[in-house]
């Protein structure tokens, strides 16, 4: 009997040892071989048994075309440096533990082989990972996140660690530049041409968990679309659910020019199986059927075929869905998402000239467990957002997380943004020179010239790191008639203009070698920015306090009343 229970004993022991096993789905795209990344292949293992993920690619061209809304070209934007040229993206699901290994392959763009170190971001995550055979980079995820491989990191943050050595950032954002640029402390220059390695082109892995609430395939009221099916949307609106099936999908000009929108009905699920690609712009149909329009799945919206005609609302991928989980937008035209009420599991990808914005008129929205990526403003906060576990990555352009600027005659209050990793913003000073760029840019802004009330918002939880920083924080209200306003505010006046009172930021860490500008906090008017409270922000290292704030924000302390820094 003793032996027996010794025997059961080390059994448990065993058992309760041995590495936890996971489901695993992983999702090809029958016919995508185009959207397939040359640079990367990526397989989960669990209990022995690997499942190789398609690795989808997304590239940055040289030129851009802009249109008109009568579909006339207005003007060609052309690239000729990038922070970040291409990346991949693998998607799959799983429950437990997985292991995951990510080969570069040979002749990957940007990226030297053997590889020396990389590194799992965010850090917060605390993922480590190994290198196997110089060119295979290992890791073990045990919860679903959607986290960035950055091959060579070290070697490519390094040359931004010995920027920062003795770097003074620009006092004041009127500073003349060209002297700036020249003073031996300055160092904040060719920031954008001196990115390396993943930094350029990195792996996204987008892990989700299991998937729920799935609508039945085989309802009579589910229109299965399959690659290949000319679907109208008269067979649309027929139905409850549309399914489409695993491969690539056209639905590119649906609707009418120039937005060629695919509208889903009042009540309508859109799911995506995973493993498809379809390209659409998908918008709720405001007129026809009732109850919540979603999108659902592990598949894949694409913009690669429709035209970037700029509009805040008609040119995104996804207009006014109410419940949007679980699919990835990439090579987005325009907007990514516009309006909704629910956003979950979520990936924006293939950001890559103006306009291709993050998510937008997020009022009474619930924001979650997403990575954003965006090459103009990223996410934008409006009346009762609430933003959680969130990856951002920022290109070239614009603001990380920003309170909407251009609305009138509107209070925005109670907004929450928690739990959050801006793990790159690529603003580059030496590019971006003339007067808005240096009043109007930072990671987390608030900077309006319209009639807006902003009260009662909290930053918290909030983790940078990023190589290089133009601005940390940047707080303003403008005064429209000064030349450093772009023409999209709406004009501003001593009666009307942006009013911010109860700003609370707690717990911010930033992790950035050369910071470009000090923060800005300020306002062209008297009396509107009242109550803004720093707690536990952390910036290099250095706890910023009432006495030190000097070496790190610029204040125009006439204009700013009730400003608090403390541990």
């Amino acid at each position: 009997m003793k032996h027996t229970l010794t025997l059961l004993t080390s059994l448990l022991l065993a058992l309760l040892a041995a590495p936890a096993f996971a489901d695993v789905w992983t999702y090809d795209v029958p016919g995508g071989k185009e959207y397939a990344s040359p640079d990367y292949e990526v397989t989960v293992t669990s209990g022995g048994e690997s499942h190789r993920s398609f690795v989808h690619y997304s590239r940055g061209l040289k030129e851009y075309t802009r249109y008109k809304w009568n579909l006339q070209p207005d003007e060609t934007v052309t690239f000729n440096k990038r922070c970040m040229s291409s990346h991949s993206a693998a998607i799959f699901s799983f429950s437990g533990t997985v292991t995951v290994r990510a080969t570069v392959k040979k002749g990957a763009q940007h990226i030297t082989l053997p590889l020396k170190s990389a590194k799992i971001l965010p850090s917060s995550y605390n993922i480590p990972c190994s290198i196997e055979n110089g060119d295979t980079i290992v890791f073990t995820l045990n919860r679903p996140e959607k986290v960035v491989v950055v091959p060579n990191y070290d070697e490519a943050w390094k040359v931004y660690a010995e920027k920062g050595v003795g770097h003074v950032p620009i006092q004041n954002w009127d500073a003349d530049y060209a002297k700036e640029r020249e003073r031996a402390s300055y160092h904040a220059v060719n920031l954008k041409a001196s990115l390396s390695e993943g930094y350029k082109n990195p792996l996204i892995i987008l892990a989700h968990g299991p998937e729920r609430e799935v609508p039945d395939r085989n309802a009579p009221a589910t229109l299965v679309v399959h690659p290949g099916d000319k679907v109208t949307q008269a067979q649309l609106d027929r139905c409850d659910a549309v399914w489409f099936a695993p491969g690539v999908h056209d639905l590119s000009q649906m609707g009418a020019p120039p937005w060629h929108q695919t509208l889903l009905k009042g009540g309508q699920t859109a799911y995506l199986e995973g493993g498809s690609y379809v390209m659409a712009r998908f918008k709720k149909n405001e007129v026809v059927g009732t109850g919540v329009v979603a999108i659902a799945g592990r598949g894949v919206i694409s913009g690669i075929k429709h035209k970037w005609v700029p509009s805040f609302a008609e040119g995104s991928q996804v207009i006014n869905i109410d419940s949007l989980s679980g699919v990835s937008i990439t090579d987005r035209a325009c907007f990514g998402i516009y309006g909704g009420h629910t956003i979950d599991d979520v990936a924006l990808l293939g950001a890559w000239h103006g306009n291709t914005d993050g998510p937008d008129y997020l009022d009474d929205c619930r924001i979650q467990n997403s990575f954003l990526m965006a090459h103009d403003d990223n996410l934008k906060l409006n009346n009762n957002t609430r933003a959680k576990h969130l990856v951002i990555w920022q290109s070239a352009n614009a603001h990380a997380i920003m309170v909407k600027e251009m609305r009138d005659h509107i209070t925005f209050s109670d907004s929450v943004v928690e739990d959050v990793d801006i793990v790159a913003y690529f603003l580059d000073p030496t590019e971006r020179r003339n007067a808005w760029a240096r009043v109007g840019l930072g990671a987390i802004a608030c900077v309006t010239g319209s009639d807006l009330q902003v009260h009662n918002f909290t930053f918290q939880d909030i983790r940078i790191e990023s190589p290089y920083l133009f601005r940390v924080f940047d707080f303003y209200n403008l005064d429209t008639h000064l030349p450093y306003t772009p023409p999209w505010f709406s004009p501003t006046s001593e009666a009307r203009h942006t009013r911010l009172n109860g700003i609370t930021l707690r717990d911010i860490t930033v992790n950035s070698p050369v910071i470009a500008y000090r923060s800005l906090l300020g306002s062209a008017y008297k009396d509107s920015f009242s109550n803004m409270h720093f707690i536990n922000l952390h910036i290099n290292g250095t706890l910023v306090t009432d006495a030190n704030k000097g070496q790190y924000f610029q204040v125009e302390e006439d204009r700013v009343k009730g400003l608090r820094f403390s541990k």
